[in-house]
Order: structure tokens, then C-alpha cells, then sequence
């Protein structure tokens, strides 16, 4: 950063894909910054680990002198749908311990992290960020409930609140025991090693809209920069962030496999498991609050997917 300010950040879910990921972006950009996490035996691994049992009282202990927290903690998708009442516990219960103690103790920035499923199941349309949130599933409800809590709570307080409705992430991960291997283009990545082909498992025509863990590396630098460095006030709580453009199942397999091809000189092959669909999908995620241009660019998205194939040849 320009300005010499320390600024100290706190991520939480630090066993987890993007805290680490975000943990380490920063680091690289020299801004101090720590990682929550309940796993005690990640400490060997990385001594800026915190630990918490999320109890109110040890975890007032732990949120001092921290400028901004990046609070990524949560149960996935598949855990939410699974365990609704944990669900609730810990995507908004524990949230909501997190936000109140960051308050009390003068946090000035609190991101949360959210999803674009909140919008909608399946996520087929046009969004942003005034469209209306109809999901009722585990997850995307256990997530809207804190959203709501959170710019409630900003709005009375010094904090500044900022909900990022993330569109679907990938990308290598700090360690391979991360819970990431459930998303679709880690899948697919982790198993071209394996059986040196890539399966699909949904009709080739369905469409995501998958962005770069790298993009939302760098947008939240340029947030941390612009709200704690240089005071700029804005004057909105909630941000879409996508690539905004929506991709095939097929046209990233085939670029996937370009991809491994270009690393290993193997080739790929491309197996369907599903037939096409009978109709177009369209998945369009905008945001009126930001430029997603600022954050994207076709070699920031193929070298997303170089590192993650070249993660996985090496530990797998």
C-alpha cells in the first residue's frame, strides 16, 4: 500500500479454501493479518493461526486490535443441507458473536463474505445487487439472515459493514486437506491427475458464472485500501462479485484440458455423463456497485487453473 498505515486483519475459517488463500494475498501485499480457526492442529503448520472454541467469552479474548475482519467461517453448501439446525448455529449464531464483539472492540471494517445463491435455486436469470433474494435453502438462508443482521447492526455503529455475494470460486488451495474439493473446477482438476480425463457430471450445455480466487483477492485489497487507507465513503452494504460473464460446463472442460495439455503435454479426453439440455440457460451476475472488469482478465482466470492443475500434480 501507498500510505504507510499498519493495519492488522483478521480472517476467519482458516483451515478453509479462501481464508487461507485471502491470508496469504495480503501477507504478499505486506498488510499484517492472522486466521481464526477451531482446528488447534493446524498451529505446526502456521504460527499466525488463532485458535477458538467460538464460546462469547474466549472469543472476546481473541478479536482485539484488529482494523478489519475478512469473516469467510462457515459450513458449505452440502453441510447446510445436511444439518439445517447446525446451519443456523454456526452461519449465523456464531456470526453474529463475531459482528458484536467486532463492535464493541472498534473494528473499523467487517467483511462478510456471502454467495450470489442467495438470489435463487437454481441461479438462472439476470442479477444484481437489488434483485430480490428468494433461496430458501439451508445455506443461502443461514447467509441472508446475517446479512441483514450485519447492516443493521453497521448502521448504528462506527463499523462499516460490506456483505460480498461471491459468484463461484476456484483455485488451488494453501493445503490439500482444505475443504475444497467439492467445487466443480477443484474436482475436475484433482481427478484429470487420477484418471487423466476429464468426467463430467452435468449436462454440457448447464452454465456458472466461476471466478478466480486471485480476482477476489485483489478486490478485496482494493476495498481494504479504499475504506481504511484512504477514508472514501460509500454509500451501499452489499456487492456482487462474479466474473459476469456465464461459461459452459463443456467450454471450461475443453479449457481445462488445453490447460493440462500446455503443463503435461498429456491430453485430456472429455467424457459426458449427461446429454445436452433441452433448452438455453442464461446466468447473468452484475453489479451496479463496482467495475467487475477492474478484477478479471482471461490470463488472470487461466492461470487460476494452471496453479490448481499444478497444486494437484504435485499432491495427488
Amino acid at each position: 500500500m501507498e500510505k504507510k498505515t499498519k493495519i492488522n486483519v483478521l480472517v476467519t475459517g482458516g483451515s478453509g479454501l479462501l481464508a487461507g488463500r485471502i491470508d496469504e494475498f495480503l501477507k504478499y501485499k505486506q498488510i499484517n493479518s492472522k486466521l481464526l480457526s477451531r482446528y488447534p492442529k493446524l498451529k505446526k503448520k502456521n504460527y499466525n493461526f488463532i485458535f477458538t472454541d467460538w464460546k462469547f467469552n474466549n472469543l472476546k479474548k481473541k478479536i482485539k486490535d484488529f482494523d478489519v475482519i475478512i469473516h469467510c467461517a462457515g459450513l458449505n453448501a452440502n453441510e447446510c443441507q445436511n444439518q439445517p439446525k447446525l446451519a443456523n448455529k454456526i452461519n449465523y449464531v456464531n456470526s453474529k458473536k463475531i459482528l458484536d464483539i467486532s463492535i464493541k472492540n472498534k473494528v473499523k471494517l467487517f467483511i462478510f463474505i456471502s454467495t450470489v445463491h442467495v438470489y435463487r435455486s437454481p441461479l438462472l436469470g439476470n442479477f444484481d445487487e437489488s434483485t430480490k433474494t428468494k433461496n430458501d435453502h439451508p445455506y443461502a438462508e443461514s447467509k441472508r439472515k446475517f446479512e441483514k443482521y450485519l447492516i443493521k447492526k453497521s448502521k448504528g455503529s462506527k463499523l462499516k459493514g460490506l456483505v460480498v455475494r461471491l459468484s463461484n470460486s476456484f483455485g488451488r488451495p494453501i493445503n490439500k486437506s482444505s475443504n475444497c474439493w467439492n467445487l466443480l473446477i477443484n474436482d475436475l482438476c484433482k481427478n484429470i491427475h487420477k484418471t487423466n480425463s476429464i468426467i463430467l457430471q452435468s449436462p454440457v450445455n448447464s452454465v456458472r458464472d466461476f471466478v478466480p480466487i486471485t480476482s477476489l483477492n485483489f478486490f478485496l485489497y482494493d476495498m481494504i485500501k479504499k475504506l481504511i487507507i484512504d477514508k472514501v465513503n460509500i454509500n451501499y452494504s452489499i456487492i456482487n462479485f462474479s466474473s459476469g460473464e456465464c461459461k459452459t460446463i463443456y467450454f471450461l472442460a475443453q479449457k481445462i484440458s488445453l490447460i493440462y495439455k500446455s503443463i503435461s503435454k498429456k491430453k485430456a479426453i472429455i467424457k459426458k455423463k449427461f446429454s445436452t439440455l433441452n433448452s438455453k440457460e442464461t446466468c447473468n451476475i452484475k453489479s451496479i456497485r463496482v467495475n467487475l472488469k477492474d478484477y478479471q482478465s482471461r490470463e488472470l482466470f487461466n492461470k487460476e487453473i494452471s496453479d490448481l492443475l499444478k497444486f494437484c500434480d504435485k499432491n495427488f
